[in-house]
């Protein structure tokens, strides 16, 4: 007769993992402003790959538990707060915008007078 396998001693981090994110997806009920932008199913999303620290990965991943949230969604928020906080945002952005706007040149010229000498 066979031996029956001892699991005693069986890692279990990851399943305990999967079952935590699993349990706290069934918990998840969106706010109405998450709720409408799931509604624009036709939203264009951007997608990155980003290589993190072990140590903020794994900040990511528990604070999303704890939040109740997707990774992707926690990213977001993190991303969000910082957007709506940074005070210098706004002025990048119109930094990018004049630049694009000028035909990449911050000097006010025009491209066709540069073109000329």
């Amino acid at each position: 007769m066979m031996k029956k396998p001892d699991f005693t001693t069986a890692q279990t981090g990851r399943a305990l993992a999967t079952e935590i994110t699993k349990a706290t997806a069934k918990k998840r009920n969106p706010t109405e402003g998450q709720t409408e932008i799931r509604k624009s199913a036709g939203r264009k999303v951007i997608r990155i790959n980003i290589a993190f620290t072990p140590e903020n990965h794994d900040y990511i991943k528990l604070m999303a538990v704890v939040a109740g949230m997707s990774v992707t969604e926690f990213v977001n928020s993190m991303i969000e707060k910082e957007r709506k906080s940074s005070p210098y945002y706004e002025k990048a952005r119109a930094l990018r915008e004049m630049y694009y706007n000028d035909g990449g040149h911050n000097d006010g010229e025009s491209d066709t007078k540069e073109q000329q000498e």
